[in-house]
Order: structure tokens, then sequence, then C-alpha cells
């Protein structure tokens, strides 16, 4: 039997953050931490801006941003929402997202009294609002998609990025304005006031694939003695599954 291995995509950009290449308005609630190599976030909200930011080159029409965001605070409490931000913008390290300053395709986890919640915002369009609660010291691997010039979807899940799906959102009314993204984007709702409510945690593992909707995994091909070609997922090192 002859054996061809078809290598997975390789991201456009990847970041394990064992150095830090992002640019931070206020490193002491949201930034880089080379130590644990993870983007630390203590979303705080205060009137700041507390952004960090990624400079990046993007498709109007489809890409995907994966990461994995672990929470060790949460709480649900005050009238006022304590958000943090994820995903792609054009704003820069001070635009604050409050404003409506920048054009953008995020999800956001919204905590409040009630409120322990993602939702799917891209500028002028009708946002999707989750219903899944994300719990402390999980592991969630987020996928955020362009899937084409007016639609995008975010998936989360437990366990790995093909895991179990825990919440599902999407939206299918973006604007034609809304393109020209260059900066990834973490941050925090820059309103006025305060809020006892928490939002602390951290966000590894980020990969970005421009031009695709789906980023294709490792495949094995193979061609048995008088046989039919066959083609087989690699999952880990050890592992196959035909498909």
């Amino acid at each position: 039997k002859r054996y061809w291995l078809t290598p997975a995509l390789t991201p456009t950009y990847e970041d394990d953050f064992d150095t830090d290449a992002w640019d931070d308005n206020d490193s002491t609630n949201i930034g880089v931490n080379t130590s644990t190599e993870k983007i630390d976030f203590n979303v705080k909200l205060d009137g700041s801006v507390d952004n960090s930011v990624k400079s990046i080159t993007t498709s109007d029409t489809k890409w995907v941003l994966q990461w994995l965001v672990r929470y060790s605070t949460i709480t649900s409490s005050g009238s006022t929402d304590n958000n943090l931000f994820m995903g792609i913008f054009d704003g820069t390290k001070t635009t604050g997202n409050n404003a409506g300053a920048d054009k953008h395709i995020m999800i956001y986890h919204q905590v409040a009294s009630g409120k322990n919640k993602f939702i799917l915002n891209a500028t002028g369009a009708t946002q999707d609002i989750g219903t899944f609660s994300p719990v402390i010291n999980t592991d969630y691997y987020v996928t955020l998609k362009r899937l084409s010039a007016t639609e995008c979807e975010c998936k989360i899940r437990t366990g790995s990025h093909t895991g179990t799906v825990v919440e599902t959102l999407e939206i299918s009314n973006i604007p034609s304005a809304t393109i020209g993204f260059d900066n990834f984007y973490v941050g925090n709702r820059d309103a006025s006031g305060s809020s006892p409510a928490t939002n602390i945690g951290t966000i590894d593992d980020w990969k970005f694939y421009n031009g695709v909707t789906t980023p294709t995994p490792a495949t094995w091909t193979w061609d048995p003695k008088g046989g039919t070609r066959g083609i087989f997922q690699v999952l880990n090192v050890f592992e196959y599954v035909t498909i």
C-alpha cells in the first residue's frame, strides 16, 4: 500500500504568546503575559479603553479566526454590563467600541446581573444573542468566521475546535460598508460609570486563516494494491479515522 499525507492548512497568522507582538493600551487590564504564554484579561468598566490589538490584513468576504478562552472569575452582578470583546476590527488600541467608531465582526461576553452570555455583533447588522452561560475553569474553543460579504458565524465548543458545540451564533445581513478590517482585537466596554460584575481569564492559541471558510485538517490518502484509494483524517500523531 502507498500513503500520501496532505498537510493541514497553514494559518495565515498564529500566536501562542511566547513573545508579545500585540499593542496594548493598558496591559495591566488586557495584554500578553509571556510568562504564561496567554493574553490575560481583567475587564474593567470605568470609561477607559483597554484594547489589545495586532495588525493584520483580511479578506472582505471570507476568513476564519480561532482561539481558546478560559475564565477564572465570572461574577454576574449590577445593572451595568461589563463586557469582553474578541474579534477583528478596523480600529486601534485607543478606539472606543461603545462610541461605534470602528467597523468590526466580533463576539462579546456580556456579564451583569442575570447576564452571562455571548453575543455575535457585526457593524450595521442585527446581532445574534446567545443563551449559553460559560463557567469558570473550562476551556472554550471559539471559531469566528466571515462566510461571505453579508454573513458571519461563531461556534463555541468544548474539548477542541471539532468538539461539542455549546453555542452557535449567526448573522446574515452585514452591510456592504463593513469591510477593511486591519486589526485583531481584544477589548473592554469603554462606557462611563462602573460595574461590580467581574470578567477575568485568559486567551490562548490564536489562529487566523485568510481567504477561506474552513481550515482543512491533515489527511492521509492510501492506495491499496489493486484497490480503491481511501482517505483518513489525522486526529493526532497516533490516531486516525476513516471518513
